[in-house]
């Protein structure tokens, strides 16, 4: 199957090395190309600009590909995109996708999970992405998409989400910003919408939660287009746009309440009315809101259940704690109703012949599209960022064990010369130290936070004593938990 541009960076003339790579990488990219194929790697340089014919080729050949190989060796595939945070990851993702609809077998219902699609990535792109230091459109959501496929026919699909960045709700980088969606939605709503939902007087800079970072470049108008669209996805979908607003109005709106301790050492509220806003978009009462996030309950299997006052800390500590619930539950919400229709479409379509299904010559096969969180360095890392980074060099670890060291192992066993001056590098022992089940940092920062009253500060002091040893610990920068 010819390739549209048939370079392969493989076939490279003359010594392979560092400066030859990247002068010719250079040379296809100011020659408009800006996909180039190593072997089975299709390497992608952004160029932040809409894509034009060349790239659909691209990518379509890419379908192609890997829908043929399935049919002959009827194996389950992946295709894993991996690079650092605005690389253009999630954006390739989603045009690939588009493109297994076009490319697979026509069916009646393909058209329904095809409009179904796009109208999800619509809805979640405002709901998990947000501006960041390397990308004005980062996707904060990483995704799992399987393919169920017999004789090039999609049967199935199913998309699995992994929230990780919700700090980012309570606080926001300076010099970053929130999700999309709160932007959109103070540019969208109408006046009266935003007297339903206790909105009145707000703006981005009245709105703590919002404020902390930086305002959106964007235009009233493009904001004001966005969140069109964005409702007529929700409805499209059938999710009430009513419940999702509500939800996202009490978050921004928990955000302008603070707990202080007065002088006689009792509990303090400052947005009362706040406060009083979010119980009745939550239909709750305010006393017990207030009590929910102001008294610890303590439960013992022998004696009685037993209540005390919160410190201010804890208590605004409580108050974030929801604000992040509430929003991860609205995604999960969501993308549960995003995969009961896409199982409903697919469910017309049996395998097997039983209810009058189609009987397949051979069994189906599974495609799973990967598109996970790019390599991140802010000037201050949170514990998101830990995870993110950790996700990412699995992904690295696992990309380079497959392609680079079983090759030179093959290789070495066939008598072959060496094919790099050094060997590809073994990151292993840094994912094993930040993610090993007995002794990583992750296993030990899941036990010293049981304790109630652990800073980051005696979190430090006990990783400094336990990995002072560890040759890849050069040093424990400050924490934010």
């Amino acid at each position: 199957m010819a390739r549209e541009d048939n370079f392969d960076l493989i076939n490279l003339d003359g010594p392979l090395s560092v400066e030859a790579i990247l002068k010719t990488l250079q040379q296809r990219f100011m020659e408009g190309h800006c996909y180039t194929w190593i072997g089975p790697v299709l390497l992608c340089i952004n160029p932040f600009e809409a894509p034009g014919p060349a790239v659909h080729a691209v990518l379509k050949h890419l379908c192609e590909q890997v829908l043929q190989e399935m049919a002959n060796d009827q194996l389950p595939h992946a295709l894993i995109f991996k690079g650092v945070c605005g690389s253009g990851k999630s954006f390739t993702a989603d045009r690939l996708l588009l493109e297994m609809f076009q490319n697979t077998k026509r069916t009646d219902w393909l058209q329904d999970i095809r409009k179904y699609w796009q109208v999800s990535t619509v809805v979640l792109r405002a709901m998990g992405t947000a501006s960041n230091e390397q990308n004005k459109d980062s996707s904060r959501i990483g995704r799992v998409v399987d393919f169920t496929i017999a004789e090039l026919k999609i049967i199935k699909i199913k998309m699995n989400c992994f929230f990780l960045d919700q700090t980012r709700l309570v606080s926001p980088s300076a010099r970053e910003q929130n999700y999309h969606i709160f932007y959109q939605m103070l540019a969208g709503l109408s006046p009266e919408e935003r007297t339903k939902y206790q909105l009145n007087y707000h703006d981005v800079r009245t709105l703590h939660y919002l404020s902390q970072g930086m305002e959106p470049a964007e235009t009233v108008p493009q904001l004001q287009s966005r969140f069109e669209a964005w409702k007529s996805s929700l409805a499209q979908l059938g999710i009430p746009l009513t419940d999702v607003l509500k939800v996202l109005s009490a978050v921004l709106l928990l955000g302008n309440t603070l707990f202080y301790e007065a002088k006689n050492q009792e509990l303090q509220l400052q947005g009362a009315e706040e406060l009083q806003s979010v119980a009745t978009l939550l239909g709750i009462q305010p006393q017990s809101l207030q009590r929910g996030l102001t008294l610890r309950t303590y439960r013992s299997s022998r004696g009685p259940t037993v209540q005390s006052p919160c410190s201010a800390a804890a208590a605004n500590g409580a108050r974030d704690a929801l604000v992040k619930a509430l929003y991860i539950r609205t995604m999960v919400a969501v993308m549960r109703r995003i995969n009961t229709l896409l199982r409903g479409v697919s469910q017309k379509t049996h395998v097997g012949g039983a209810n009058g299904g189609h009987t397949y010559s051979s069994e189906p096969g599974m495609l799973h599209v990967v598109d996970m969180f790019g390599f991140e360095n802010s000037e201050v890392n949170s514990l998101e960022q830990l995870c993110v980074n950790w996700t990412a060099e699995q992904l690295q670890h696992h990309y380079i064990q497959s392609l680079f060291s079983s090759t030179i192992s093959r290789c070495t066993e066939e008598g072959v010369g060496p094919m790099f001056e050094t060997a590809p590098y073994d990151c292993s022992p840094c994912l094993e130290l930040i993610g090993g089940q007995d002794s990583g940092l992750l296993e030990m920062l899941n036990e010293e936070t049981l304790s109630p009253r652990v800073s980051s500060e005696d979190i430090r002091i006990r990783m400094r004593r336990k990995f002072k040893s560890n040759d890849r610990s050069a040093h424990t920068p400050q924490l934010h938990l």
